[in-house]
């Protein structure tokens, strides 16, 4: 049995507001042609790790969603600021909120819409692991606290923050798994 999910509102989005928000979304999708919402979902070529084409038509101007953990990565002339690990390591809200902000202004500068950043991830539970300097903490208060104030200083600069690798992030090998029922699913 196929279940029909095309008029259902699955976004687990609660509290004050989100049902006017949702009312203006399937709005502005049902004005979409199909060639638009193909090229919103799968993006376009262009200068950031992900692009979302403008629908002009419709006063959307596109989005720019440009990676980087500690950097805008992929562009020239930018900062590089302290790996997770460090700035976490100072136990420091002040210093975490200022990272977050001084790196949300450079996203911005560069005319990302929205910071693949930051990185919770990985536990940190082999030293080994190429990925331990992204995260903040294998402590989850610490790690807590360190994307809360990174958070804020992305989003105090005018992008949007996105908070990504609480699990899947801790090997760069053997990232694959093979289910019972011959599917492979792949964490990194």
């Amino acid at each position: 049995m196929v279940k029909d999910y095309t008029n259902n509102v699955t976004a687990n989005a609660t509290g004050i507001g989100w049902e006017e928000a949702h009312k203006r979304a399937k709005a502005f999708v049902a004005q979409l042609t199909l060639e638009e919402k193909a090229k919103m979902v799968t993006g376009v070529p262009g200068p950031c790790v992900g692009n979302i084409e403008p629908v002009e038509r419709l006063g959307f101007n596109g989005l720019c969603l440009q990676d980087g953990p500690l950097s805008n990565r992929v562009a020239d002339y930018v900062s590089v600021f302290s790996a997770g690990v460090s700035a976490a390591s100072t136990w420091d809200r002040d210093i975490l909120y200022e990272r977050g902000l001084l790196m949300g202004k450079e996203f911005k500068a560069k005319g990302a819409h929205v910071a693949l950043s930051p990185v919770a991830g990985p536990l940190g539970r082999s030293a080994y692991s190429g990925r331990n300097w992204e995260g903040f903490s294998p402590d989850p208060y610490l790690t807590g606290i360190s994307m809360y104030q990174t958070i804020q200083g992305h989003q105090a600069a005018g992008v949007q923050a996105t908070a990504k690798h609480y699990i899947g992030n801790e090997q760069e090998t053997q990232v694959c798994l093979s289910t019972r029922e011959n599917r492979i699913i792949c964490l990194g």
